[in-house]
């Protein structure tokens, strides 16, 4: 469980983030016979590629110090919009931002993953 929570004070993650999820269920195509499905696991981890924008360089030091706290893939509290509202979430970094990007004097972009072991829909 984690103990960590994202500042407030450091940048949402992108808007228009992708997120990658496994199916639940196989289609058998037996040898003889119509296809069926077949359940496979209620445990379905879900991905986001996401990127965080720093507008200085005091946010990017910031930005850089809560990595450090997560590091090695320590989990920490996130809200993640889904399209079922903006839902607290249990996350680790799958690839931790470490290469950033400077667009301009003191702009920082850093990308990388994150992922929950399930998708949530609700608080309760």
């Amino acid at each position: 469980m984690a103990d960590i929570t994202y500042p407030s004070t450091l940048p949402d993650f992108r808007r228009g983030k992708q997120r990658r999820q496994a199916q639940n269920y196989t289609i058998n195509n037996p040898l003889y016979g119509a296809p069926y499905s077949e359940k496979t696991t209620d445990d379905l981890p879900v991905t986001w590629d996401v990127e965080i924008t720093c507008k200085d360089a005091a946010q990017a030091q910031e930005f850089q110090a809560f990595l450090k706290s997560v590091k090695g893939g320590r989990a920490f509290y996130k809200n993640i919009q889904t399209e079922f509202g903006h839902i607290l979430h249990e996350v680790a970094f799958d690839v931790e931002p470490n290469e950033p990007t400077q667009h301009s004097d003191g702009v920082w972009t850093y990308r990388g993953s994150i992922y929950a072991q399930a998708l949530l829909e609700s608080n309760a």
